[in-house]
């Protein structure tokens, strides 16, 4: 994993770091509520709310999006 471009060592500017896949699911759950798409910063910042969209630019799709919110609203399970 990694992290990419925008949540490796040297991409992130929001704290949002995922150094590798065996800690990207503890790192997420900081930024999800478990059960609530609709109050998870996550799932806000998909949409641009909370300060910065993500990812920045066009964002992703509206597939994309209902996926990770219902990942998120089934308990957002490893």
């Amino acid at each position: 994993m990694g992290g990419g471009a925008c949540h490796g060592s040297d991409g992130q500017t929001s704290g949002f770091r995922l150094p590798d896949r065996a800690d990207a699911h503890a790192v997420v759950l900081e930024y999800v509520i478990p059960g609530d798409a609709a109050c998870s910063p996550l799932s806000t910042r998909l949409d641009g709310f909370g300060g910065d969209q993500m990812p920045p630019g066009a964002g992703l799709d509206d597939a994309a999006k209902c996926a990770i919110r219902q990942w998120i609203s089934q308990g957002a399970l490893p």
